[in-house]
């Protein structure tokens, strides 16, 4: 069974700790996505799992056994990375043949394999071209071929998606979610694009900062984040934030015109809180709760997104099917849903329940 424990993790580079003990744990068959923005950790965290990075400190486990002294041919993983990495002068058929090629694997037995692996890949009639000749989606599923030809415990992806357009990227996470479902293997993903780690995920892990911050599967990290740095990252576009005052059992909030709304908190009772609530659980309505200054709107066909200003300076986005609430300078009327509003603690940041 390939499952994944990593105990205690930590990397120091000349003396400074970029992952700072990290404890997860992989089931077999799970497909996990590392998110977070830049720097936070993630492509080190995966490239530690493969070998290609030491450990400072604690183990990293695959199917129970200790990877600290293995070397990455040995760990029974293979990675997929964001460039491709394909062999300009092999055929497609070479560069997925290769690694079992080097293990000395038989001719008729590499053929066998590779032809399975390209029908799953739908690669079936591209086997004979050079990389030059193919479209990035395409190579990108080279990429993947090669990776799964080898029959590794865990799959590892490293931004794979992130050369292509818009319309290969939706494609590409179709395609990676069937394969998930057709090989049924561990697959450990990185991205920094949280729509990815929503639509492909079974869980997630949020880093920050060489911290893991929550980990859940997408609804429960939309629906039930633990701060304001998840509440805020994931989701788009992302929940509202707004300075509001708790007394006696209600917030109220100064840039909505001191609009007061019921908070049942159990670890707080009276003081500043942050006021979280996602775009669509505003409306603009003639029964308003509050008028706020429209600065611009973004029109997506569907949807569109109105940016507003309260007299405090603060900001939020509401999300309306209307294709436009009002003119740029011009006040415009809201009602917020109540009972989705989320209080945070303006100081450590965390959820107040």
């Amino acid at each position: 069974m390939a499952n994944l424990e990593l105990i205690g993790v930590e990397k120091n580079y000349a003396g400074t700790r970029v992952i700072h003990g990290i404890d997860l744990e992989v089931e077999h068959g799970e497909f996990v996505v590392f998110v977070g923005p830049s720097g936070c950790g993630k492509s080190t965290a995966l490239r530690m799992i493969c070998g290609l990075e030491t450990l400072s400190k604690g183990d990293i486990r695959i199917g129970g056994k200790s990877m600290r002294n293995i070397s990455p041919s040995k760990r029974g993983t293979a990675m997929v990375f964001q460039s491709y990495a394909l062999y300009p002068h092999m055929s497609v058929a070479e560069n997925m043949a290769f690694s079992m090629r080097m293990e000395g694997i038989p001719k008729a037995e590499r053929r066998k394999k590779v032809a399975e692996v390209a029908r799953i890949l739908q690669l079936d009639e591209l086997l004979d071209r050079k990389p030059k000749e193919l479209s990035g989606g395409q190579r990108q599923r080279v990429a993947i071929g090669r990776a799964i030809v080898r029959k590794p415990e865990v799959f590892l992806f490293d931004e794979p998606l992130s050369n292509l357009d818009a319309e290969l990227r939706v494609q590409m996470r179709m395609e990676l979610a069937r394969l998930h479902k057709e090989i049924d293997a561990t697959m450990i993903y990185v991205t920094h694009d949280q729509v990815e780690a929503m639509t492909l995920a079974d869980k997630i892990v949020v880093l920050r900062a060489g911290r893991i911050e929550q980990v859940g599967t997408p609804l429960e990290l939309y629906e039930n984040p633990c701060n304001v740095f998840v509440a805020g990252f994931i989701g788009t576009p992302s929940m509202n934030f707004l300075d509001g005052v708790l007394d006696g059992g209600k917030v109220r909030i100064p840039a909505l015109g001191n609009l007061e709304i019921p908070a049942e908190i159990n670890s707080k009772s009276s003081g500043d809180v942050v006021v979280g609530f996602r775009p669509h659980h505003v409306s603009v309505t003639e029964d308003t709760q509050a008028s706020l200054s429209l600065d611009l709107t973004e029109q997506l066909g569907g949807v569109t997104y109105s940016h507003l200003v309260a007299a405090t300076g603060e900001r939020i986005i509401v999300e309306t099917r209307e294709n436009t609430v009002g003119t740029p300078g011009g006040n415009v009327a809201i009602a917020i849903e109540l009972g989705k509003a989320m209080f945070f603690d303006p100081v450590s940041q965390e959820r107040l329940r």
